[in-house]
């Protein structure tokens, strides 16, 4: 009875491990984009600390109408 459980249960392992295997040939990111998303993956906080910037600068240039209305 044992052996039957060890089976399945090896079974149920190398399916998973086809599965898994098929996943990461896969690409997520184009090769194009792999440097840009490297880049972004490496420095979040400085990637979004540059994208706040540059939307306060538009905000303040496009919307915000200042003290006289």
């Amino acid at each position: 009875m044992l052996k039957n459980k060890q089976r399945e249960f090896l079974e149920k392992l190398k399916a998973e491990a086809k599965v898994i295997s098929a996943l990461k040939k896969e690409k997520f990111v184009p090769d194009r984009l792999s440097t840009l998303a490297n880049l972004v993956a490496s420095h979040p906080w400085q990637i979004l600390m540059l994208l706040a910037f540059f939307i306060s600068v538009l905000w303040e240039c496009f919307f915000y109408q200042g003290s006289n209305g």
